[in-house]
C-alpha cells in the first residue's frame, strides 16, 4: 500500500512547473520532467466536472476512531479527523506527464484531480501521536483521497529513533504519516526511513532503509458522531 499512496501524493502535490515552457535556451532540464501542473481552477463544493464533487470527498473525512497496530505487536486507539479549512481553497488541477524528450504522455497517475485545503488531527491513546496540521487533500477519483505528512516536528512523544533497529549505521531518521480516506474509513500507515553513508568521497555510497512503524484501517472502523446523535 505504501507505494500506491506515495506515488499518487507525490505526483499530485509535487508538480509546479509549467510544461508550456519546458526548456531553457533549448535545453530540456531535469526539473521539467515528470508530472507537471497545467492549470489550477477554483471550483465549488458541488462542481462535478470529474464525475464527483469536493463535498463527497469531504464526507469521507470527519472524525474517525480506529486502531493503530504497531509493527512490534502492540496496538493503541487512534482518532483521526479531517475537516475543510475555513474558507479553504477547493481547486480542480490538471497535470500532464512530460518525458525526457519533452513530449506529453497520457498517464493514469498524472491526470486531473481535486485538491482541497484541510485541517488534520491524528492522535493515539498512548500519547505517542498528538498531531495537528494543515494539509492538501488530494482526490484523483471518487471515493478516494490522500493525506501525507512528514513528522519533522511532533506534539506527542514520537521519536523515529525509537523504531530503528538496535544495530544500525543510520546518520538520520525521518518518518511520515500516509493514509487514504475511503468509504470504509482511513487506511494507512506510519513509516520511517533511516539513511546513512558508507565510505568517503567518490568511493562512498548512500543507503536508505524503510521501517514500518504501524498500520491502521480495516473493516469495522467506527465513524465518530460529532453531533452527539445516535444512529
Amino acid at each position: 500500500m505504501r507505494n500506491g499512496l506515495l506515488v499518487v501524493v507525490a505526483l499530485a502535490i509535487g508538480c509546479n512547473v509549467d510544461p508550456a515552457n519546458p526548456g531553457d535556451g533549448g535545453q530540456f532540464g531535469e526539473e521539467n520532467r515528470g508530472c507537471q501542473e497545467v492549470s489550477r481552477t477554483p471550483v465549488s463544493l458541488d462542481d462535478a466536472t470529474l464525475g464527483f464533487d469536493a463535498q463527497s470527498i469531504l464526507d469521507l473525512g470527519g472524525a474517525h476512531a480506529t486502531t493503530l497496530e504497531y509493527a512490534g505487536g502492540d496496538s493503541t486507539d487512534l482518532a483521526i479527523e479531517v475537516t475543510q479549512t475555513p474558507d479553504g481553497a477547493v481547486e480542480l488541477v490538471t497535470y500532464v506527464y512530460i518525458d525526457d524528450s519533452g513530449a506529453e504522455i497520457a498517464m493514469a497517475d498524472c491526470g486531473p484531480q481535486l485538491e482541497l485545503e484541510v485541517e488534520v488531527s491524528f492522535g493515539t491513546g498512548d500519547g505517542v501521536f498528538d498531531e495537528h496540521w494543515s494539509d492538501l487533500l488530494v482526490a484523483p477519483a471518487a471515493d478516494t483521497a490522500y493525506v501525507f505528512e512528514d513528522l519533522t516536528e511532533v506534539n506527542g512523544t514520537f521519536d523515529a529513533w525509537d523504531y530503528a533497529p538496535e544495530e544500525n549505521d543510520f546518520d538520520e531518521m525521518a518518518a511520515s504519516i500516509d493514509f487514504a480516506l475511503t468509504p470504509a474509513g482511513p487506511v494507512g500507515e506510519v513509516m520511517a526511513v533511516g539513511t546513512g553513508s558508507d565510505g568517503e568521497g567518490d568511493d562512498g555510497t548512500v543507503f536508505a532503509e524503510a521501517i514500518l512503524i504501524g498500520t491502521f484501517g480495516e473493516e469495522g472502523e467506527e465513524e465518530i458522531d460529532t453531533d452527539g446523535d445516535d444512529e
